[in-house]
């Protein structure tokens, strides 16, 4: 068993400060040597950040301290101080210096929370050059350009860092995805494969892809950026719909060729959810070719009739593990029929490795006219999409309907302000959610067999919903459900206006028997 160090030695052994009197006989100019010390250094992050996989406050910080993955990561740090920066290639600097910030963030982290070393006091030496947080940020990663409206710059003309600078025609703004922060929430820690050039251009790609899928959004006409855009527009573009369309664009690169798209999720995935994780892609649908749609710009209104999604059980396996978290699937889609006025998309989710299908939608998309919230028919762009696919031209869009029996259990709510989405209007995703309210509720009045635990527990085998009317802020709603008789792992629910009677919403959904979830978050 460790001994517990005093403050001192724990001190003493947090360092950061690794510009200890520099010895020149130590330097290593060899480029095998030099390879060898970067990828020691990345060998030793990647052990320590898989035993402390993220900074909260859960960590025992001496303990992390005390521990041989941060002893072995001490020693290969001190290694990189003594290579000759001049021979590292500036494609493996990039990656050698995104992996010496988020070390020193993932240090500094400790220091502060022993309150042994304050982080002004902190540098990393890297070549026998002394640098920061900042330095590295700003000074070597964003090119040393300006980082504030004055237009100051890291490095002066005479500063010896400033040679080893990314040059500005190699700018690679994706590096402001890349880095962790002590303010991000869950933190997890990243490192990159400075010598493998082609797997760390594809490791930027994923994770600037999982961080703007995740940090930007759309509502009621607005677009949400993530914060890093409104610090540094000037990497993105020279306006803010330079910023906007860049983030399209991200969110349609990688495996774009053929309609298809890289998504990944979050682990434990809701019933309610199941056929809105198309979401990622199908911004396409809405913003079509970087189509940004305004109040001022006319654009397609497409709501959803019905959607029917199923889910393989090994779906929840891998998104149901913690550990798989950040992992990529591959998402594909297509239209296979079309009609005046609505079409049929097709899509589904496949695993990068195995090709197997995990999960499959089909959805009927309908244009809607904006001011009388009534069908239309489809305009020329959506047709010539439609047909440049290979569609084929069926009309008939429709499915069996439910028919309720006499003994339902009944739950009534009001539509609140934070389920009506841009349209102004509950969001088809709320509708199942709504449902699985009312689901909750009779499970609580024991009113359902089979299920033991809060329904939104369990995995959803398959979903199927049919929107017949749309419900506004404020609208009261009586919902309905009742099981399957002779299989009571389907659940059936019909949703009304409660005022008009009109009915709004069919949802049927069948649970997987045997797949009680992780508990909810």
């Amino acid at each position: 068993m460790t001994s517990k160090k005093s403050k001192g030695e724990i001190k003493d052994i947090c360092n950061v400060n690794l510009i200890k009197p520099y010895d020149r006989k130590r330097l290593i100019n060899s480029k095998d040597k030099i390879d060898n010390a970067i990828s020691e250094f990345r060998v030793s992050l990647e052990e320590l950040f898989a035993k402390f996989p993220s900074l909260n406050n859960c960590l025992n910080f001496e303990c992390v301290v005390q521990s041989k993955e941060f002893q072995n990561y001490l020693i290969k740090a001190e290694h990189v101080a003594y290579i000759d920066l001049n021979l590292v290639h500036e494609c493996t600097r990039k990656g050698l210096f995104l992996n010496c910030y988020n070390a020193w963030v993932f240090h500094t982290t400790l220091t502060e929370r022993l309150c042994i070393i304050p982080d002004k006091d902190q540098r990393y030496n890297v070549g026998g050059l002394s640098f920061d947080a900042s330095a590295i940020y700003n000074g070597i990663l964003r090119c040393n350009r300006p980082y504030n409206s004055k237009g100051d710059v890291r490095f002066s003309e005479k500063d010896p860092r400033l040679k080893f600078s990314i040059q500005d025609n190699n700018f690679d703004e994706r590096i402001h995805f890349a880095l962790i922060s002590k303010h991000e929430h869950p933190n997890p820690l990243r490192v990159y494969n400075a010598l493998d050039w082609n797997l760390l251009d594809s490791q930027l790609q994923c994770q600037t892809f999982d961080a703007l899928a995740k940090k930007f959004g759309y509502s009621r006409f607005r677009f949400k950026l993530p914060g890093v855009f409104d610090e540094y527009m000037d990497d993105f573009g020279e306006n803010v719909e330079d910023c906007i369309k860049y983030v399209i664009e991200r969110l349609l690169d990688g495996e774009c060729n053929g309609g298809k798209v890289s998504v990944n999720f979050e682990f434990n995935i809701k019933p309610w959810a199941l056929d809105s994780i198309r979401y990622n892609a199908n911004i396409a649908l809405n913003i079509k070719n970087g189509k940004i749609p305004r109040r001022d710009v006319d654009f397609d209104l497409l709501f959803s009739l019905w959607s029917e999604s199923r889910a393989e059980y090994n779906f929840y396996r891998v998104t149901s593990q913690e550990q798989h978290f950040l992992d990529h699937f591959i998402y594909d889609q297509r239209i296979s029929t079309y009609g005046k006025s609505s079409f049929i998309l097709l899509s589904s989710l496949r695993n990068p490795k195995t090709k197997e299908i995990l999960f499959e939608n089909r959805t009927c998309l309908v244009a809607v006219d904006k001011k009388t919230r009534r069908s239309r028919e489809l305009s020329d762009a959506i047709l010539k999409t439609i047909k440049d696919e290979g569609a084929k031209f069926q009309p008939s869009n429709r499915i069996s309907r439910l028919k309720a029996p006499s003994d339902v259990f009944q739950y009534k709510t009001i539509v609140s302000c934070e389920e009506v989405d841009w349209n102004m209007h509950v969001n088809q995703a709320d509708y199942a959610k709504l449902c699985l309210n009312c689901a909750s509720m009779a499970l609580r009045k024991n009113f359902y067999t089979f299920f033991k635990e809060d329904i939104a527990h369990y995995h959803a085998k398959y979903v199927r919903k049919f929107h017949s009317g749309e419900c506004v802020e404020g609208d009261a709603l009586r919902i309905i459900t009742w099981q399957n008789t002779s299989r009571p792992e389907i659940v059936y629910f019909i949703m009304y206006n409660d005022e008009s009677n009109k009915q709004l919403c069919e949802v049927t959904i069948e649970f997987y028997a045997d797949s009680l979830s992780l508990s909810k978050l």
